[in-house]
């Protein structure tokens, strides 16, 4: 059983056709569906030879992302019938049609091989995206190995305490008003915020023991090649995950090296279906090394 509605495994060289189907008689008759995806997830960086979901980032036409899902869920469950678009079996989740969560519509759909169906089903998960750079960005991120997920995530969030405002601005060609004044007891800051969504500059107010007193987007973006200008300031574009380690050690503010602790134990995690496994060993590596740091 996979995920949210508790579907079949599918064996990896059944996923382009199943997906080919998919687009050809469901995605195509959506309305606002523009007719791209792009595969994501572990499908495209993974090795193994069966992958318990499907990942796709697509593109839609509609500005409101929570109505886009409500109606692309409710058109799913509408024109397809429970042979096509199938109820859950997950205990949790019985009978459901669809998930909607973040920003994903999960749905349970039968594989098909060489148009025609099998007895197993698929579990899906379309991620919407509404205009070309937010495919490319979901997908760039998506694409990353969680490893390096996490990594990049707790490097971007440093780089405010490791490299001076004006180096910053002057590489991603922005202007940022000089901080405020706080009151007494406090300090204001900026911080960058890296999410499969975007990338946010965030004014921050916090008490001298670094506790959040409020947060404000002032900026974002969703332009991936943004953030690997960002991630180059170290020289870290394209390097593996003990190469970014190693970049990380020569950082020179200790709550640089406390944040990328934290952000990537929240981000890496071992999954019960996973202790044991070549994965989950993997991932127990890599959380150990990181808190050696």
């Amino acid at each position: 059983m996979s995920g949210v509605t508790g579907a079949d495994r599918i064996k990896k060289e059944d996923i382009k056709p199943t997906m080919e189907w998919f687009e050809e008689m469901i995605l195509k008759g959506f309305p606002q569906y523009k007719g791209k995806f792009n595969f994501t997830g572990s499908y495209v960086v993974g090795k193994k030879d069966s992958y318990g979901d499907i990942d796709i980032v697509a593109l839609f036409e509609d500005k409101d992302k929570k109505e886009l899902k409500q109606k692309f869920a409710k058109y799913a469950i509408e024109e397809y019938n429970d042979e096509i678009i199938q109820p859950f079996t997950n205990p949790k989740y019985t009978g459901n049609r669809y998930h909607n969560a973040g920003e994903l519509i999960s749905l349970r759909i039968p594989q098909c091989i060489e148009g025609t169906f099998t007895n197993k089903s698929v579990q899906v998960d379309v991620i919407m995206a509404t205009t070309e750079e937010e495919l490319e960005f979901k997908t760039e991120f998506l694409n990353l190995p969680a490893e390096i997920q996490g990594l990049y995530l707790g490097i971007i969030k440093t780089l405010f305490l490791e490299v001076p405002i004006s180096i910053i601005t002057q590489k991603i060609d922005i202007d940022l008003l000089p901080l405020p004044y706080a009151t007494e007891g406090s300090v204001y800051e900026y911080d960058f915020n890296l999410s499969p969504k975007e990338l946010q500059i965030r004014l921050i107010e916090r008490t001298e023991d670094f506790k959040t007193l409020s947060k404000q987007t002032i900026w974002s973006t969703q332009n991936w090649n943004t953030v690997m200008e960002l991630i180059n300031m170290f020289d870290a574009k394209d390097k593996g995950f003990m190469e970014l380690l190693e970049i990380i050690t020569q950082f020179k503010n200790e709550r640089s090296v406390n944040r990328i602790k934290g952000l990537f134990a929240s981000m890496v995690t071992v999954k019960s279906g996973e202790v044991g496994t070549e994965k989950g060993n993997w991932k127990t590596l890599c959380l150990n090394e990181v808190e050696k740091i």
